[in-house]
């Protein structure tokens, strides 16, 4: 059945049956425009690789639903760019950001937009056809047809239409990020730039038909059994700080006080009665196998979530990301070894939090051993803790791997090594393979 589906298109009518159902976007909702109309399609009909291949032709400034992007990604970029603009002091030119708001874009487009974008993008016309209002597909579509938006403010660049935000001296200039229906613009506060994106706007509203705002939903507090105090905390009360955790190192004390925020609404505690906590909140942390509830420590999850960030700035140097914050804080370094310098941002020192803990368990893999601190890095095999144990000394304090090597010939400082290290961890490192010193050191 699904190999008939997949080489000749065809496939039994029953399945492409859709039940419209509304949902409600506001409580007590009174106008149909607070309504979401969502499609209930048979699970038969979802079979789509269209997220697979959403990387090869969606633009970087999109972060949303692609695959391998992260949303934080660009919630990082947004807040190094005001915070440049918030430092900036000297100089004649001033910068402006723009935030734009789509008006019920997973289910307002212009059909004939979406169709032009979907042919420009080489899209098979089965494949088009069988789109429909509603499909499950619909955030899908949605950021297909931001890539038009996206298009427009591109071209804007190089005509000088629209200048964008330079970071660093060695940095492309950022003109626009996107977050699925939320939209940055960036640009110079000038009456030429400012005309120059409501062209672009009314352009893009005028072919695609959005643009707007919604409200917002409010969540009620409701009185609770424990197995939802449970659930509630699990999946609501934790994951609110965690787009703020993924960008910001909180303070210990604003941990201590979600903790604590926490457990008082676990042994139902309020301002006028304190109730007992009969086991510690670290014990309320650990696994249910192992007798807790599976909370967080919000200190932990924090550390953890920035540590995400670090690693992912760190292997992949040439993203978004990392060309970004390389541009503004080290040009001529590496993340390893950048320093907080003069006027960090809060996300520089989350992240640079996060680096150092990841240095105490990251194990590095020799290539041209430049990035390679001897005595401080994780690199040697088969030891116990993948460093020399031969004392350092103020002398040889800031060696790297790359001054053990005879860059003429590629093959180790035989003579180096034996005068450096004791027996044992000489041995180790002359029997290491240096078969790779034309690519850079990485971590395993």
């Amino acid at each position: 059945m699904v190999l008939n589906c997949v080489n000749k298109g065809r496939f039994l009518k029953k399945f492409n049956l859709t039940l419209i159902t509304l949902i409600p976007k506001v409580p007590n909702p009174v106008d149909i425009k607070q309504f979401r109309p969502i499609a209930l399609c048979n699970t038969t009909a979802n079979w789509c690789r269209l997220k697979q291949v959403l990387g090869e032709f969606v633009s970087e400034s999109q972060s949303a639903f692609v695959p391998n992007r992260l949303i934080t990604d660009n919630i990082l970029l947004a807040y190094e760019v005001h915070h440049f603009i918030k430092h900036k002091k000297t100089g004649r030119k001033g910068y402006m950001s723009i935030k734009l708001d789509m008006h019920k874009a997973y289910d307002r487009v212009e059909w004939a937009f979406l169709r032009l974008m979907m042919e420009h993008l080489q899209f098979p016309e089965k494949w088009i056809r069988g789109l429909r209002q509603g499909d499950p597909l619909s955030p899908y579509m949605f950021i297909i047809c931001t890539e038009g938006l996206i298009s427009l403010l591109k071209g804007a660049c190089p005509r000088g239409s629209l200048a964008g935000i330079r970071l660093g001296h060695t940095g492309e200039p950022v003109s626009h990020m996107l977050f699925a229906d939320d939209t940055l613009l960036f640009g110079e506060t000038t009456e030429w730039e400012a005309h120059s994106i409501m062209t672009i706007l009314n352009q893009y509203e005028r072919l695609s038909g959005q643009l707007g705002q919604e409200p917002h939903r409010r969540l009620e507090p409701k009185l609770l059994s424990k197995a939802g105090k449970s659930i509630f905390i699990t999946s609501v009360l934790q994951a609110i700080p965690t787009y703020a955790m993924q960008c910001f190192k909180l303070s210990i004390h604003t941990c201590h006080e979600l903790n604590s925020l926490i457990a008082n609404y676990w042994w139902g505690s309020t301002k006028n009665a304190r109730k007992i906590h009969w086991v510690s909140y670290d014990k309320l942390c650990r696994d249910k196998a192992d007798g807790g509830h599976g909370f967080r420590d919000n200190h932990a999850f924090n550390m953890a979530l920035l540590s995400k960030q670090a690693w992912r700035i760190a292997s992949d140097p040439t993203g978004q990301l990392a060309q970004m914050y390389k541009s503004k804080y080290y040009p001529h370094g590496n993340f390893w070894h950048v320093h907080l310098g003069s006027c960090p941002s809060l996300t520089l020192r989350g992240i640079l939090s996060a680096r150092d803990l990841l240095v105490k368990g990251v194990k590095w893999s020799v290539g041209n051993g430049e990035t390679i601190e001897i005595w401080n890095h994780r690199w040697l095999p088969h030891t116990h803790s993948n460093k020399p144990i031969t004392p350092v000394n103020k002398e040889n304090a800031k060696l790297r791997v790359c001054d053990l090597i005879d860059q003429d010939i590629g093959v180790w400082n035989i003579t180096l090594v034996r005068r450096l290290f004791f027996p044992v961890d000489a041995d180790v490192i002359l029997n290491m393979s240096l078969h790779q010193l034309h690519r850079e050191d990485k971590f395993v």
